[in-house]
């Protein structure tokens, strides 16, 4: 009983209606959309020679970038609707499903690094590298600050952190399932322009050319494919900076809403549930 009236108590009731605040939440919505689409159609434009159109849906920035329109909608019509209507409609599990795809929009930026490098050393077409600058590092930079800066009245326990893990988990099932049980192969560039087919999606995910287990701890052949470290230890890598990413981001959502909504919490309970 004494849990339930702690949680009231720094229970936020009621979203505050600020004008401007909604406005630059729908100016984010838009800029959301806006450059997953234009993400979308780079990324069409520069594969379409190489990749059969149904491998489109097996890249992860593909697949988040579609994500996030959809929920950027979604959330686009509730702000207009509170705008208009002072009636907020916003439910928590929207906010949570949010934050799961921003977990796959975090992860499609940690497959960019290795693979935006590879790009480069091995493609000389502008469009190409551009269209890798849209679909992963913009598209997760505005996603965050959209998620971070916007009020949803909703603040995340510390456990939540795991949800990021949700949406690249699943791929990683999906590619295995795809590349192992049907043996799905797609073109990887390599030194000199030339192109090969890979049993992966990404350079570093070759676990053919990096193996599953086996570390080389060289980077001698990167231009390659060839990242020195197996691809299970690349893929192990991504737990931690997925979680203290996410750490990182709640602190930051949660003390602006405590801040916001004048929330008088102690700092060992600042994450509630609503």
């Amino acid at each position: 009983m004494e849990k339930v009236l702690l949680l009231q108590k720094y229970k936020i009731k009621e979203r505050i209606y600020n004008k401007k605040d909604l406005i630059t939440s729908i100016v984010f919505k838009i800029l959301n959309i806006l450059i997953c689409t234009i993400s979308l159609t780079l990324f069409v434009i520069v594969n379409k020679e190489y990749i059969d159109e149904g491998l489109f849906f097996t890249y992860l920035e593909f697949d988040v970038n579609i994500l996030i329109i959809l929920i950027s909608v979604i959330f686009l019509v509730l702000d207009l609707i509170f705008l208009l209507t002072k009636k907020d409609f916003s439910k928590r599990w929207l906010y949570l499903s949010k934050f799961i795809i921003l977990g796959g929009s975090f992860n499609a930026f940690l497959y960019f690094v290795p693979t935006f490098i590879t790009m480069v050393l091995n493609i000389n077409d502008p469009l190409t590298i551009i269209s890798y600058i849209f679909n992963s590092f913009l598209t997760c930079l505005i996603f965050t600050l959209d998620f971070v800066i916007n009020d949803y009245s909703f603040t995340t326990r510390r456990a939540h952190i795991y949800l990021l893990l949700i949406i690249p988990l699943i791929y990683i099932v999906i590619f295995a399932i795809l590349s192992i049980g049907f043996d799905v192969h797609w073109p990887l560039f390599i030194s000199k322009g030339s192109l090969k087919e890979s049993c992966a999606p990404y350079p570093f995910l070759n676990y053919e050319i990096n193996t599953w287990f086996d570390n080389k701890f060289t980077f001698s052949e990167f231009d390659d494919g060839h990242y020195g470290f197996s691809t299970f230890y690349l893929l192990f890598w991504t737990i931690p900076f997925n979680l203290i990413y996410g750490f990182i981001i709640l602190k930051i959502k949660n003390k602006r809403l405590i801040k916001k909504y004048e929330l008088d919490i102690p700092n060992t309970g600042y994450y509630q549930e609503i």
